[in-house]
């Protein structure tokens, strides 16, 4: 129906939008971690917005048109975090309503990734391995192609340069 290609349509670009811009709460870099450099920006972006009323939306953390105390205590409970790899353009549970979807993946070191997609969890399930395309050694794509509707599952795989192994797993829904 028209109400459900809006809906969908929307969910893609909220996803599209919300996850490139930060990998994590008060990563204003976009390196993968929350640290000295982001609490320069955050205290540079700070004093900006109380000295100068110069309001940048990225160091809002809380989403309430100030940069002010409450944003740097969500800052701060996130300083020292890192994630070793994020979907840069996807969450878990979305919906896509495309049969053509670029997953887009950034690691914090470089690495090569590859995944598994499974549809509809059974017993018979075929798992099917297959490998990211890398730029860089930190960004990597995966084309997800002829998808039908269905639930499907994902297992990520990364492998940096020293050999060390992480994994994530993902669900979403495929409704064309």
């Amino acid at each position: 129906t028209r109400f459900m290609l809006k809906r969908g349509i929307l969910v893609i670009l909220i996803a599209l939008f919300s996850f490139s811009v930060f990998a994590l709460t008060g990563d204003f870099n976009d390196d993968l971690c929350v640290n000295a450099e982001d609490f320069f920006d955050f205290a540079i972006a700070f004093n900006e917005f109380n000295e100068r009323n110069k309001y940048d939306e990225k160091f809002d953390l809380d989403k309430n048109k100030n940069i002010d105390v409450e944003d740097f205590f969500i800052f701060a409970d996130e300083f020292n975090k890192c994630e070793d790899f994020v979907f840069r353009n996807f969450h878990d549970g979305d919906v896509i309503i495309v049969k053509d979807f670029t997953l887009e993946l950034q690691t914090r070191k470089q690495s090569e990734c590859s995944y598994k997609l499974f549809k509809e969890i059974t017993a018979s399930s075929e798992l099917l391995g297959k490998r990211f395309r890398t730029k860089d050694g930190n960004v990597h794509y995966a084309d997800l192609t002829d998808l039908v509707n269905g639930e499907y599952n994902m297992i990520v795989q990364c492998k940096d340069d020293q050999n060390n192994f992480k994994e994530k797993s993902l669900s979403f829904e495929v409704n064309i």
